[in-house]
């Protein structure tokens, strides 16, 4: 791990912290040329960035491109000069911690919690001198202290406009010099779909005593991961944080994280393992686990029992012990006690059918493709991608059993197989010619 340490001199020039070591200096420890992978700013230090810097390649490219500067006050800071520029940044190359930014042009804040990028992004500020910090921060905005001002924003204390505040986290925001007002500012938002619909997200800032709608207007292109909201600062007053906030009430339940695991290792037959955790819960009743082998006919294969009422992390987690040949897709259904409700993201788990003896062959097909252990097969529907059923048979040639492909174009289908014991597969086929 190469350490930025703390000093009387706490700016680093990228060249200067590669040639200092190699001089013998001890003035910062085994620096590369840029900063990339395994790198910390210890607090009250800084590096800074005064040309172009790659977050893959700055540093050669053979480390993981993560900085990570001291959040606790007083922090470490990467800072950008009035020239300097980024990019590559993603969930694998950014800033776990606090980035600044001098100068007066438009600027996009490479920000994270070391596993997911969280940037922002800011139109020009008026003046060349202006500078900003921001810092990302995962967690209840009500019970994670801001390191800034050594203070929680409440999100229950909202201007008029405002119902909620998302408890996944906020951006420390620090004006340092300049003016910042009636600025423009873009969010990369965190999942938020079990939080409000896109149409009723904005933008929100914490001015010292609670939190304000920056949003003129619906503008969010969406509330998955990735998506982005727009806000304009305030004409008057300062804002010390942002966050992501509602003007609807709420969604029954703040979703952590959703993941889906194959599990063979020691059992007979495969099954889907199913993990996800709530940061909150209000109101809430079930969670219904559905399951689909096209993403558009879904069937609920059963639903677990849910908390109601909660403030803290609460763990679930779900068995799935007849998955189906063939690409299996999970998704929550979770349901408030008065029947509303909110989907999660879709997880995605594939099994080759082999468990079952049953296969299809060969793949890619221009004219036929076989079934192996047809005898147990009682229907096959071909289908395109658009769900439309192309063939549809119950008898099979004698010899190894096929479908008859030729009449079909080329592309890619999903094929249905039911058996005799009720159950059924799906496999993915192309067809070429």
């Amino acid at each position: 791990m190469k350490i930025y340490k703390k000093s009387s001199r706490a700016s680093c020039r990228l060249w200067a912290c590669s040639i200092f070591p190699l001089l013998g200096l001890s003035l910062f420890a085994n620096a590369q040329q840029a900063s990339q992978g395994n790198t910390t700013v210890f607090g009250g230090a800084e590096i800074t960035v005064f040309g172009a810097h790659n977050f893959v390649t700055g540093g050669g490219g053979t480390q993981p491109g993560i900085v990570k500067t001291i959040r606790t006050s007083p922090f470490g800071v990467l800072k950008f000069g009035p020239a300097a520029t980024q990019t590559a940044a993603d969930d694998a190359n950014h800033v776990d911690g606090y980035v600044s930014k001098i100068g007066n042009t438009a600027f996009t804040f490479p920000t994270g919690n070391g596993t997911d990028l969280r940037q922002l992004s800011i139109s020009a500020p008026s003046t060349a001198t202006s500078q900003v910090t921001v810092a990302w921060f995962s967690g209840n905005p009500s019970t994670v202290t801001d390191p800034s001002d050594a203070e929680t924003h409440s999100v229950a204390t909202l201007d008029g406009t405002l119902v909620a505040v998302s408890q996944a986290g906020f951006w420390d925001w620090i004006p340092v010099t300049g003016s910042f007002t009636g600025l423009t500012i873009t969010a990369s938002i965190p999942d938020l779909t079990t939080f409000a619909t896109a149409a009723n997200l904005r933008l929100a800032g914490w001015d010292g005593t609670q939190w304000i709608n920056l949003s003129t207007a619906a503008n969010a292109t969406g509330n998955i991961e990735g998506s982005t909201i727009t806000g304009t600062t305030p004409a008057t007053g300062t804002i010390s944080a942002l966050a992501i906030g509602s003007i609807a009430t709420p969604l029954p339940v703040t979703l952590v994280n959703f993941t889906a695991q194959k599990k063979t290792a020691g059992s007979e037959t495969a099954s889907s393992l199913l993990y996800w955790t709530t940061s909150a819960e209000t109101n809430s009743d079930r969670f219904d686990i559905e399951r689909s082998t096209t993403g558009k006919n879904w069937n609920n294969i059963g639903n677990v029992a849910a908390n109601g009422e909660s403030d803290r992390q609460v763990n679930y987690s779900f068995t799935d012990d007849k998955p189906l040949s063939g690409e299996n897709l999970y998704r929550l259904r979770m349901v408030d006690k008065d029947g509303t409700f909110a989907f999660s993201r879709i997880q995605s788990i594939t099994f080759d059918g082999t468990n079952s003896g049953l296969s299809v062959y060969p793949n890619p097909s221009a004219d036929k493709l076989f079934i192996r252990d047809y005898s147990s097969v009682t229907n096959i529907v071909v289908s395109n991608l658009n769900g439309t059923t192309v063939y549809k048979s119950a008898s099979f040639a004698s010899g190894n059993g096929f479908i008859d492909l030729t009449s079909l174009s080329q592309g890619m289908y999903i094929v249905k197989i039911s058996r005799v014991n009720g159950t059924f597969s799906t496999h993915k086929i192309v067809v070429g010619k």
